[in-house]
């Protein structure tokens, strides 16, 4: 919702605005403002900047703005630009608060001239201090990760789970594009202009307000447009919780992937719901958002002692393979099913089955030898350190397919409790 042009000096108006109510608007305004004389120097500013910044009223007004400023020199080139007549588009800075923090804002100017001279700088503050610390946060997530996939030595693993953050990463930077427009493109200098409005009538503010003058207008007006600021802080809200969001589910992929990274060979209980959904998570996060259907079958939940390494390095790698299969087609519905299941002999069974390309009848008994692929850019060691894996746990992994276009089930069969079984080389 735009707020509406402000009232014309022959409007007809339906109740008095006083002066003092004008400066409760200004001085309780949501958004950080204040006015520079042509020096720089702050002339007035608002509760909301001093909240900001922590200074008292007497500690900021009266000081050049730009004294403020991590870098004071793009602001004071903004008030030269300003002085001559021309426009600046709003810009990027860092306050220097009392404490000694730094809040990351948005400023936004525009000048009051009269007789071509420049009489003062009205400027307008947006912290967005919170958006730049979750994106540092993302960066170092992405590289936490990256280093931890590759300390585990899980190659599979670390492609799967950055694909599926970078999935997560562009919508997180969708949504701070969308802050960053909605900021840079704020329609709330409906304040200065009810400002110069007044100023225009200083020397008859009595008339201005009184009963049948255009002044009478005002208070419908500042209604509306506290309205509109409402509207849009809870706009800016929600994307914030966008970023959020997003940034807790590359927190809990991290999460996951890290309880991953230990030393192999310790076995430890887990459920077998618990172990597929903490694959699903590093492998297929995001996928359903493809249009990719996701299936847990697990009729019965139920514990087994693995080691959990490398059962989940078998997992992920699976649900990839499949993930990738299922994107590989285009003309049909995609679908992935994982299914787990006890068997009487005191066997885990995991099947995880797909709907995609299929896998020509040549290939089977060759899918899980070292080096061998048919993906662009695969290195042919997922399936076959998968299979290594499965034999180290007491157990196998097989695959069946009814050929291209078919889909393909592969299934992952360990005993519940660890067997010995000597190491595969």
């Amino acid at each position: 919702m735009a707020p509406p042009a402000p009232p014309q000096e022959d409007d007809p108006a339906d109740k008095a605005l006083t002066r003092r109510e004008l400066a409760d608007f200004f001085e309780h305004a949501p958004m950080s403002l204040h006015w520079a004389g042509p020096d720089g120097r702050i002339l007035k500013t608002n509760q909301a900047e001093l909240a900001m910044l922590g200074y008292t009223r007497e500690e900021y007004v009266g000081r050049e703005a730009a004294a403020f400023h991590q870098d004071p020199l793009p602001v004071r080139a903004a008030m030269t630009q300003l002085a001559r007549g021309e426009k600046v588009p709003p810009f990027e800075s860092q306050l220097r608060c009392k404490d000694g923090s730094f809040k990351n804002v948005i400023i936004a100017l525009n000048a009051l001239r009269e007789n071509n001279r420049l009489q003062h700088v009205r400027c307008f503050t947006s912290d967005i201090t919170r958006l730049r610390r979750q994106e540092a946060l993302s960066a170092a997530l992405d590289s936490q990760l990256l280093h931890a996939a590759r300390l585990a030595g899980m190659e599979e693993v670390a492609s799967s789970v950055l694909h599926n953050v970078g999935n997560v990463l562009n919508s997180l930077n969708v949504s701070a594009l969308t802050v960053m427009e909605r900021v840079s493109n704020s329609r709330l200098d409906g304040v200065a202009r009810v400002a110069e409005l007044v100023r225009a009538q200083a020397d008859h503010l009595d008339t201005f307000f009184a009963a049948g003058a255009n002044g009478n207008k005002l208070p419908d007006y500042l209604e509306t447009l506290a309205r509109y600021w409402s509207e849009e802080q809870s706009a800016l809200l929600r994307e914030l919780k966008r970023l959020t969001d997003h940034v807790n589910h590359i927190k809990d992929v991290v999460s996951r992937h890290q309880s991953l990274t230990g030393l192999s060979g310790h076995a430890e209980s887990a459920s077998i719901s618990d172990l597929i959904e903490d694959a699903l998570t590093l492998a297929a996060s995001g996928l359903e958002r493809l249009g990719v259907s996701l299936r847990r079958d697990c009729a019965k939940d139920f514990a087994l002692n693995v080691d959990r390494r490398k059962f989940m390095l078998i997992l992920v790698n699976l649900i990839t393979n499949a993930r990738d299969s299922v994107l590989a087609k285009e003309d049909r519905k995609k679908e992935i099913t994982v299914r787990g299941e006890l068997l009487q002999e005191g066997y885990v069974r995991v099947d995880v089955i797909d709907n995609g390309v299929g896998i020509p009848p040549e290939n089977l008994d060759r899918i899980f030898a070292r080096g061998f692929t048919t993906k662009k850019l695969g290195h042919g060691f997922g399936l076959h350190s998968s299979a290594l894996a499965a034999r180290d746990l007491g157990g196998s992994l097989t695959a069946q397919s009814g050929g291209p276009d078919r889909g393909a089930i592969f299934t992952v069969k360990i005993p519940q409790a660890p067997r010995t079984m000597p190491p595969s080389v």
